[in-house]
């Protein structure tokens, strides 16, 4: 299908909070505050799925942002979803779905890939294609699966494949979920090369069922550049005290964010020298934790994990993806609303100019984010 790029004219800027550790802030200013001009020369892109409230609902399209303008993905004739975006080169990629089958667009240019149902998450390395997601299986159930240059993998294993990451020695890391046979909500990490990938997965966390409302899923997985620190993010659900328990595994050892609260979970993660990001939400709060990564013990340093507050908490939002550029933080996210998702854009703390959902009544989830050095 052919792309087209509609320019965005509106922005919507959103002031912020100032957090350290896990308490004491300020109130979120009534005005917003202003764009900070862009001076670290970067750009961004964000993947996204949209419903156009003026046609009066219909299906959700598939498009990504960048440089103030929308690139669409797929037209409304089917759902389609983009669910994550790579940047290689001048080549843009995005993940997703597209009337019930895994597709992944190159330069706006749709791929189908063979035995897939969703593709969740995207990563290049030295030219290839790495993608994971899910399918249905022949008997009715779902089965991880991993792609390499289109190339089909079922993992062993688990039910979906959230997140994959491929370090500079072309191991293949990838976290997702599972059930038990006893039903128990498992968290998977595989992890290989293309030859034993399938077969290669460990249990690091989980919770037991009790009923059909728990969110224990890992969603997003990055490492260091050798491999040798592979962190997961996910949630986990405390059934004793009905809560969510936003949580990281560090080389498959799990360390809780939050001691638990409804709604609360991490959705992404991003490793950059020995530090780690995630991204998420505390109840109504879009948050990211920074933490450092001792090399030596492999657990989380406490005196500088601290969680950054993005919002107020005095509506619902999240943060869905995060990136960071030569040590500069950038999430993006969306406000929850009865009618229309607002998208949410921040380098570190501060709001950054992004589309206008309301004036183009777009009601728009946000899923993935990168970012890369702007071409001179």
């Amino acid at each position: 299908m052919k792309k087209m790029v509609v320019k965005i004219f509106g922005a919507v800027l959103f002031g912020l909070v100032s957090i350290s550790l896990f308490f004491g802030c300020q109130e979120e200013p009534d005005s917003p505050s202003p764009a900070p001009k862009d001076q670290l020369n970067h750009d961004i892109y964000v993947s996204f799925y949209y419903e156009d409230l003026k046609k009066g609902g219909g299906n959700r399209v598939a498009a990504y942002w960048h440089n103030d303008s929308i690139v669409t993905l797929s037209d409304n004739s089917v759902d389609a979803y983009a669910n994550g975006i790579f940047v290689d080169g001048e080549d843009v990629y995005v993940v997703g779905s597209s009337g019930g089958a895994a597709v992944y667009w190159k330069n706006g240019v749709e791929r189908i890939l063979p035995q897939g149902a969703i593709a969740s998450s995207i990563y290049i390395r030295d030219g290839k294609v790495y993608i994971c997601g899910c399918n249905n299986s022949s008997v009715g159930s779902i089965v991880p699966m991993c792609w390499i240059d289109e190339s089909p993998i079922v993992l062993k294993g688990g039910m979906c494949a959230n997140s994959i990451f491929v370090d500079e020695e072309g191991s293949i890391h990838i976290a997702g979920y599972g059930k038990s046979q006893y039903s128990d909500d498992i968290i998977y990490y595989w992890e290989g090369l293309e030859s034993d990938i399938a077969d290669n997965y460990s249990v690091i966390g989980g919770t037991k069922m009790k009923d059909q409302n728990n969110s224990t899923s890992a969603y997003g997985i990055s490492a260091t550049a050798d491999g040798s620190s592979v962190i997961v993010c996910g949630v986990e659900t405390d059934n004793a005290a009905k809560k969510f328990i936003a949580k990281q595994w560090i080389n498959r050892r799990g360390h809780p964010l939050t001691v638990g609260e409804n709604g609360t979970e991490a959705r992404s993660v991003f490793v950059e020298k020995d530090v780690f990001y995630v991204a998420g939400k505390m109840a109504r709060t879009a948050c990211y934790w920074q933490c450092k990564v001792k090399s030596d013990k492999m657990t989380v340093d406490k005196s500088t994990k601290r969680i950054n507050e993005l919002t107020s908490g005095k509506t619902d939002t999240y943060a869905t993806s995060i990136f960071v550029k030569d040590g500069t933080v950038y999430v993006v996210g969306y406000e929850a609303g009865a009618v229309i998702n607002k998208p949410l854009l921040w380098r570190g703390k501060q709001g950054l100019k992004f589309l206008d959902s309301e004036a183009m009544n777009l009601d728009v989830t946000t899923t993935g984010l990168y970012v890369k050095n702007r071409a001179e």
